[in-house]
């Protein structure tokens, strides 16, 4: 692994360097930060999220300064499974693309995650996130509504009533639900309505962590519809205390913030008062702005402060605050226009025998280094010393511990923004002409790397509190774990939103760049990826030694790319490419011996690619904009928009007979809540358990065969199942067993399995559904349902997620030519079974497409069809400016008459972050 050798902070080596003053003497190991700015803060299904990628060196912000040169960006759905990955090429000095949502996705919050490889050293919790709501485009033919009931001996129950659009009952329909939990292994019920329309269950209890909710399928006829519900948790909250500079002290007026939230993290205002031990009311207490607050108190030594408090629902709990301590110090921060002022804090009645060192840096650039004597306490730095973002102030004693710190965010004058605009969004299909200017705060022209998009007012809610350029490459991305709504802080400056930073300040002890770790030596076990490089090695099959110096064939499967690579003294080798994925395929590699030794004495392994755990991610409550109600629900009337365009529609269900690109069908489908709900590694242990299925080892023609069986029309028997259950993989599938079994092929997103041990190469939570195929010609497309339903009335459902491992077989109306397996991200090329050949579906750098922008330059053109439905009016991801800092814009008006906004988002080539938003009438 490569090294990088950082020039440390001397106080890690000699302390007595370190009661200098001046000198920069702390350097921080090489970090990136990542930002996306969208087109839009919402989505609806079908449409296009287009994206502009920013990757900035984490300390000087400058893009020229960081070294990746492709970004991955991953979307991610409320389970925390990725059900889509990019990875973006730089292309000159931009990184720019999309993100399809297709037809299929669900109606729920998703979120976008973006890194680089050599980001992944930080960790998850510094990735760039944005939470994305996505709405259906259609009006729902099936209401839920929930409502709960309690039995004193028995627990609490749910009731589910089911209603159509019209508001008629869903009485006596067949209904599969499962109640989700725990993690894995929740079971598939299946029931039917009563005559109120209504099922009722009882909520059992849950698994710390586990967000539950209730995914229920009704059925009618050839349609499925879908909903999931969630469920309320367990409601309980905290408050946490936290004394500036970290401590607490006795006999001293010392400011304490305050932060109250839920155990799942959700943000709660609260007020009450502190008592000391004589139950005297020192002070009260008030949440200002997403459940943070401050107030001044003074505690004795010998006493015990308790906070009493109540919640906007008027659930009282007490808090202790932590103990006033005689021993320790803390650091006291006050901020005017020109200058920060410092003060050291010290318990009553101590005497201070000792100087100590102050070191304070901004994104790990020293600013100060000094020593504070302690005849000297307090002191003022001017505010012009300091970059803009958070300040770190750190105090050390003589043997380098750190005695007291504190954060502090400075602010910097704007980015100047001059745009003049020609023409109205109040006319339909009319040209907009628009001229930007940017300069510094000194009026002079910039240059730099900006984006550009344009919204319809009346679809798209503009938030100020929503997370943007400035707010996460100065505020978010330096802070770890979650900061409610971070771009409030920068929605104006006055003392209110001052006061609010500050508390925030307070709150936050854990920081992107942390003085108190020795860095002198920083070991990166992730690169930073400048190209697309694929590694492995080689090894003998019978004593697993690495052969070095051996020869290889790389080609892909066109054969469009053909290489002889050669493996090192320790058996590994590497090759570069520069392929682009191609239909958002991964790109296929064969490797395989370029000699003539034997094939079975050999063996070709690839380094497993891997991809960042999404367990930090952090989930808000997201309504619908009160401004964006009205545009979805025309939306959802009678049709559907995509990209734009306006095209009718029939009402949202889910039809189980789904069209395959090749002219067959799926009738059954194992959809992907059970699948994730079985918990096996691989795909091939998933069809283990798929019911009629029968995956089957046998010899046939002397050689070792594995294949998958359906029962035949002749299956009437649980004794034929036995049977062939029951041969271990000894008896080859013929005689008396084919007249209950049928062999199948296995299609893994349109690429027949030669061989079924692959399967055992795909992760089970890459599989998105199992699909029973049939032609389309043969399928009985008037059959109610494919399995018999009667059979397991009121019973558990027999599914994949709970079936046994030998599997269950159901009468069959229609026998399956094929089993498809789809997936969310191998795209159907899976690794090889067969060791002497390494197959491998590496992700490319995706290929990138234009908005696209409606022209009207003609009379015919510009005549009203209500047909340009877009909410996304421009999208402009590369904004060039000429040496005066300017550039110009134009567009073509939708077909409503409405409002627009702008938001224009970048970075300038020394590093200032800028945002600008302007409405246009």
């Amino acid at each position: 692994m490569k090294k990088l050798f950082i020039t440390m902070i001397c106080i890690f080596i000699l302390p007595s360097l370190f009661f200098k003053d001046g000198g920069e003497i702390l350097a921080f190991p090489t970090q990136e930060k990542a930002y996306l700015h969208t087109d839009k803060s919402f989505y609806l299904i079908g449409d296009t999220i287009w994206l502009k990628g920013y990757l900035v060196d984490a300390q000087t912000h400058k893009e020229s300064d960081a070294q990746s040169r492709f970004l991955y960006i991953e979307l991610i759905n409320r389970k925390n499974k990725v059900i889509q990955r990019k990875k973006i090429k730089e292309e000159n000095g931009h990184f720019s693309n999309f993100i399809p949502l297709e037809k299929d996705i669900e109606e729920a919050d998703y979120q976008i995650r973006a890194n680089t490889n050599f980001m992944r050293n930080q960790g998850e919790e510094f990735f760039f996130t944005k939470q994305i709501p996505v709405y259906a485009n259609t009006s729902s033919l099936l209401t839920a509504n929930i409502e709960y009931d309690s039995d004193e001996t028995d627990g609490k129950y749910a009731v589910i009533t089911l209603l159509r659009k019209d508001g008629t009952l869903y009485a006596g329909s067949r209904v599969e639900y499962m109640i989700r939990t725990k993690e894995y292994m929740n079971r598939f019920r299946r029931v039917r309505t009563n005559a109120d329309g209504q099922i009722r269950f009882k909520l059992p209890d849950r698994e710390k962590g586990v967000e539950p909710y209730v995914y229920l399928s009704l059925y009618e006829k050839e349609y499925v519809h879908r909903k999931r519900i969630f469920l309320p948790q367990d409601y309980e909250y905290t408050v946490g205390f936290y004394p500036e500079g970290g401590h607490l002290l006795a006999g001293v007026q010392q400011q304490v913030a305050f932060k109250a939230e839920t155990s799942t993290g959700e943000i709660i205002n609260v007020e009450g008062y502190v008592l000391n031990q004589r139950k005297d009311t020192l002070v009260t207490l008030n949440s200002e702005y997403a459940g943070i607050g401050s107030f001044t108190v003074q505690a004795d030594e010998a006493d015990t402060l308790c906070a009493f408090v109540k919640d906007n629902l008027g659930h009282e709990r007490s808090f202790t605050l932590p103990k006033a301590s005689t021993t320790h110090i803390s650091l006291a921060i006050h901020q005017d226009p020109t200058s920060v002022h410092y003060c050291i804090l010290t318990p009553l009645d101590r005497e201070l025998n000792e100087d100590f060192g102050l070191l304070v840096h901004t994104r790990g650039k020293i600013l100060l280094n000094r020593v504070v004597s302690r005849e000297q306490l307090s002191d003022s730095i001017p505010l012009d010393s300091f970059p803009e973002g958070i300040a770190h102030f750190t105090l050390f004693n003589r043997d380098t511990t750190v005695v007291s710190e504190r954060l502090v965010f400075v602010r910097k004058p704007d980015a100047v923004f001059q745009l003049a605009v020609s023409g109205t969004p109040a006319d339909s299909r009319q040209p907009v002409k628009m001229g930007l200017r940017i300069l510094d705060n000194q009026h002079r022209p910039v240059q730099g790397n900006f984006s550009l998009s344009i919204t319809d007012d009346f679809a798209v809610n503009m938030d100020a509190t929503t997370n943007h350029v400035v707010s996460e490459l100065l505020l978010n991305s330096d802070l770890k774990g979650n900061v409610f709504s971070p771009a409030y802080y920068f929605s104006s400056c006055t003392p209110t939103i001052e006061k609010h930073l500050n508390q925030l300040m307070l709150t936050h002890g854990w920081r992107r760049y942390d003085v108190s770790t020795n860095l002198r030596e920083a070991k990166y076990k992730y690169e930073v990826e400048k190209t697309q490089q694929i590694c492995g090695y080689v090894e003998s099959h019978f004593d697993k030694k690495r052969l070095s110096h051996f020869a290889l064939l790389v080609s892909t499967s066109q054969k469009a790319f053909k290489q002889i690579v050669v493996s090192n003294e320790k058996g590994e080798f590497s090759f570069t490419h520069n392929f682009q994925q191609v239909k958002d395929r991964l790109t296929e590699f064969l490797i395989n011996g370029a000699g003539k030794k034997p094939k079975w004495r050999y063996g070709i392994y690839m380094n497993e690619t891997e991809y960042p755990s999404t367990h930090h991610l952090h989930w808000q409550k997201e309504e619908i904009p009160l401004k964006s109600r009205a545009f979805i629900k025309s939306v959802r009337e009678d049709y559907t928009l995509v990209n734009g365009e306006k095209i009718y529609r029939l009402p949202e269900v889910e039809v189980t007979a789904l069209q395959l690109p090749d002219g067959w069908v799926s009738y059954k489908v194992v959809e992907p809540e059970k699948i994730e709900q079985i918990n096996e590694k691989t795909a091939l242990d998933l069809l283990k358990r798929t019911p009629n299925i029968m995956v089957h080892s046998g010899v046939r023609n002397s050689v070792n065969q594995m294949f998958v069986l359906v029962p035949n029309r002749n299956f009437n028997e649980k004794s034929s199942y036995s049977k062939i259950s029951g041969s271990n993989g000894e008896s080859p599938i013929s005689g008396y067993w084919e007249r209950f079994w049928k062999r199948v092929p296995v299609i893994v997103d349109g690429y027949e399995l030669k061989n079924l041990q692959d399967l055992e190469n795909l992760r089970a939570e890459d599989v998105k559904s199992i699909n029973f195929v049939r032609d389309k010609a043969m399928y009985i497309a008037n059959s109610e349902d494919h399995y018999t339903w009667e059979n397991y009335e009121e019973t558990e459902a027999v599914t994949i997620a709970n079936a046994p491992r030998t599997g269950d077989a159901l009468p069959l109306i229609v026998q399956p030519q094929k089993v498809y397996i789809s997936t969310y991200l191998s795209k159907g090329i899976i690794g090889s079974s067969i060791p002497s050949i390494a197959r491998i579906g590496y992700l490319s750098y995706a290929e990138n497409a234009e908005f696209y922008a409606p022209q009207y330059p003609t009379e015919e053109s510009r005549k009203i069809i209500d047909s340009d439905k877009r909410t996304t009016i421009h999208w402009e991801p590369n904004i060039r400016l000429n040496e005066k800092g300017e550039t110009g814009l134009s567009f073509y008006t939708a077909d409503r008459p409405s409002t627009y906004t702008i938001v224009i988002e970048g970075i300038t080539d020394d590093g200032k972050v800028c945002r600008y938003v302007k409405q246009i009438k």
